[in-house]
């Protein structure tokens, strides 16, 4: 099982492909700030960079204003939350739960698919949705339950699988197809061998 999230240091934009090959984030400090509109380059407002930096009182102070607002990609506050594993910002960004990405992905897509596991709980109301277009290396239409198999994230899948177990992506694969013919690398943990605890997991139910 890969390792418990540890964060990412202040990534301009999140970066999927690092999910797939380990290649390090955009750092922070490269994007430039609009004065006009208080955004980084890469469209991150205040409230944004605070929920990447955990910053909650920054979080609660800004929520009201700023909540909804998307960056470049379509990222909320909620999902650069998700994808530094800062589960104490969501509840104060709870107006974004169910909003879709650029992508068509969701905060608990990326919470799953970085390994945000004590941020999965907060966001299980998103169970079901699914991509609307193909990203990194991934077909349209896959869910949580799939980037959690493909990564290898033995509880997070335990958590959202009896909701998603019947879904299918773009190509007509399922869970248990991500669990056992996932790519051999995710987050960049080496995953030179199926995941059989994952691969078990998926198949049984």
């Amino acid at each position: 099982m890969p390792a418990t999230h540890t964060g990412h240091g202040g990534s301009g934009s999140i970066p999927y492909q690092a999910g797939v090959t380990g290649v390090t984030g955009v750092n922070g400090n490269v994007a430039t700030s609009n004065p006009s509109t208080g955004r980084t380059r890469e469209g991150l407002t205040a409230l944004m960079r605070a929920a990447r930096d955990g910053n909650v009182e920054m979080v609660k102070q800004l929520a009201d204003k700023e909540v909804g607002l998307r960056d470049n990609n379509g990222h909320t506050a909620l999902m650069w939350a998700a994808y530094e594993s800062h589960p104490e910002c969501i509840s104060y960004l709870k107006k974004e739960i169910g909003i879709q990405d650029n992508y068509g992905w969701t905060a608990l897509m990326i919470a799953a698919y970085f390994g945000a596991t004590e941020c999965v709980e907060s966001l299980i109301s998103e169970v079901g949705k699914q991509s609307t277009s193909p990203h990194v290396d991934l077909p349209a239409k896959v869910s949580a339950s799939m980037l959690a198999a493909r990564c290898g994230r033995v509880q997070i899948l335990q958590r959202l699988l009896p909701y998603e177990k019947g879904l299918q992506d773009a190509n007509g694969n399922m869970v248990s197809w991500y669990a056992e013919y996932g790519l051999n690398q995710c987050k960049g943990v080496a995953l030179r061998k199926p995941h059989m605890e994952v691969v078990a997991y998926a198949s049984k139910l």
